[in-house]
């Protein structure tokens, strides 16, 4: 059961879905890019931004619903809760950079295909990734 639902979230979701990460890739290059430009940031602080570009690279070639959680968790963990615990303030730019944009991400995530019942083409939804209550 373990590794069937392990199974689930590496198989490889191919389709127009995966397009989604090119826009993301593209800008969190530029920002590294710009980052690294600027006599303002240190190497050290762009690390977070060159490790995200690597998800969404993979993302883009290889997409997963694993590759996914990396991807919406790392976007939501670095821009949204670092900023929240160091006391940044938000504004409404900063909230559409952190959250606004993870809905894009939600909704073109890959979905988990249901194995348990033989039909390899039956959409489910990523529940059957998550317990047996899924795979019914």
């Amino acid at each position: 059961m373990n590794l069937q639902c392990f199974h689930l979230a590496i198989r490889i979701h191919h389709g127009p879905k995966r397009w989604i990460y090119l826009p993301y890739a593209l800008l969190l290059a530029c920002t590294f890019l710009f980052g690294l430009g600027s006599a303002e940031a240190y190497p050290s602080d762009l690390w977070p931004y060159l490790a995200l570009l690597a998800i969404f690279m993979v993302q883009l070639i290889w997409p997963t619903i694993l590759g996914w959680g990396a991807a919406f968790g790392g976007w939501f963990a670095f821009f949204f809760v670092h900023d929240v615990c160091t006391g940044v303030s938000l504004g409404p730019f900063g909230f559409l950079w952190t959250v606004g944009l993870l809905v894009p991400l939600y909704l073109f995530r890959p979905r988990a295909r249901n194995f348990s019942q033989g039909d390899e083409t039956a959409q489910t939804d990523n529940r059957a990734v998550l317990g047996p209550r899924g795979m019914e």
